[in-house]
């Protein structure tokens, strides 16, 4: 069963005639932004949307290298014997993925209309964001596609 969230964006995108994956790729992104921009962080971040329960996970994704002697970015590498500490099974060359949860979730305000991780059943304003994520997206692509 889909979660509120994915049937938002199923409806949005049936409305406006387009693929829910690109929407889910803009609330990823959104959700990218929001936590470099939260974290004050360099690292190379992903999130993903898991459709049953409308959960998004950010997390950061690290090489994993052979030695701390090896490590040229910080923010882009882990030592192997620092990333079994996390994963035990996690080779040399992998991927490592470190969650990185909001800090301090923020309880609804009403001032802004937003929630700070929101829950499932956030409300009508759900809807609302995603639409003007979406609409952002279609003003880039247009000024993409008058620019060429």
């Amino acid at each position: 069963m889909a979660s509120e969230l994915y049937n938002t964006i199923d409806a949005i995108s049936r409305e406006k005639g387009i693929d829910p994956q690109i929407v889910v790729s803009a609330v990823e992104d959104a959700i990218v932004a929001a936590t470099r921009k939260y974290y004050k962080s360099q690292e190379n971040l992903r999130a993903l949307l898991d459709k049953d329960t409308g959960k998004i996970n950010a997390f950061a994704v690290k090489t994993v290298v052979e030695s701390r002697d090896q490590i040229e970015d910080p923010n882009l590498q882990i030592a192997v014997e620092d990333a079994r500490k996390m994963n035990p099974g996690v080779e040399v060359g992998g991927e490592l993925h470190i969650p990185r949860p909001p800090r301090n979730p923020r309880p609804h305000c009403r001032a802004t209309g937003q929630a700070g991780d929101f829950p499932e059943g956030s409300g009508s304003g759900t809807r609302y964001r995603l639409q003007r994520v979406h609409f952002a997206r279609e003003r880039s692509g247009e000024r993409y596609r008058q620019a060429y």
